[in-house]
């Protein structure tokens, strides 16, 4: 089986890595080609174009950062679909927002490409250890096809019904986690704004049963205040743009979203896009001092 990866970011290099650890037979494409030079050392088959990586491959798989970058990609001047053969399958794990899904799944059903959209829950950790979650809108015949590779890079897959189910429901569930990491990084400033000791507080909050189980897993950076990327800051302002869109379209009220889009849009205007989307604590302490 011939599969391609395309984009290469802080995600997709750590998946695609999963693939070549597992005698996948892979070929690559990155905008950046320094940010693949490990998988090139690694076996990986360096291709100059995204359409050149698509070539004869029976499975393309994209992690890109965001629907202008999938549009321009799949079907810009040098997009790769049209240079799939017919009956392959392109699995699209960038976080996009699901209209843009439904048109693509159109537009490759044109092209007689099989799509699947197929976000992902979990971040570095999680990629590296195959243990990412699928959440997969297509046809469930398609998705039997993939499985193997899907098994290599996650440990769940979860099909959610027609194209664009999978988008739906990753921007809900981002939704959720930054509204949970703004609720955390506002209930611990305020500790701090009224004398109690910070660190205190925060063991008390972790340890209470109102805190989300990943909060956890930012300790370490909220007390170091070095902010290291696991999912950047820049991209939680995206998708939850997406999910206030979303709401929008659906008529259904979204406060805490619409919040929370403009608490990280000032956060990215303050420098901040590239470090870990916990860094929005650093706002609600510019607050507190």
């Amino acid at each position: 089986m011939q599969v391609s990866f395309i984009g290469l970011g802080l995600m997709g290099n750590r998946m695609a890595k999963r693939l070549l650890n597992h005698d996948i037979h892979l070929k690559i494409h990155n905008r950046t080609k320094s940010k693949a030079q490990d998988l090139i050392q690694s076996g990986a088959q360096w291709c100059s174009s995204p359409g050149e990586a698509a070539d004869g491959a029976d499975i393309v798989i994209t992690m890109l950062a965001d629907p202008a970058a999938v549009e321009e990609t799949a079907f810009g001047d040098e997009g790769f679909t049209c240079y799939m053969k017919k009956d392959s399958v392109w699995l699209d794990c960038s976080t996009v927002h699901p209209s843009f899904s439904e048109n693509v799944s159109q537009r490759s059903h044109d092209l007689r490409i099989h799509f699947l959209d197929a976000p992902v829950l979990g971040s570095l950790q999680p990629a590296e250890k195959g243990e990412l979650i699928f959440l997969i809108g297509g046809e469930e015949n398609i998705i039997r096809r993939v499985n193997p590779i899907l098994s290599i890079m996650g440990k769940k897959i979860v099909p959610l019904g027609k194209a664009g189910s999978g988008s739906k429901m990753k921007i809900i569930h981002n939704m959720m986690l930054a509204n949970a990491m703004v609720a955390f990084s506002e209930s611990l400033a305020l500790a701090k704004a009224e004398g109690l000791d910070e660190q205190q507080a925060m063991e008390i909050l972790l340890q209470s049963p109102s805190a989300a189980p990943f909060l956890q897993g930012k300790k370490e950076k909220i007390q170091s205040q070095v902010f290291d990327p696991e999912f950047p800051l820049q991209h939680m302002h995206k998708d939850l743009r997406m999910a206030a869109r979303s709401a929008q379209d659906y008529r259904q009220f979204a406060p805490l979203a619409n919040l929370s889009k403009e608490l990280f849009a000032m956060a990215v205007q303050l420098g901040w896009g590239e470090e870990d989307f916990s860094a929005i604590i650093k706002l609600h302490r510019l607050s507190a001092k």
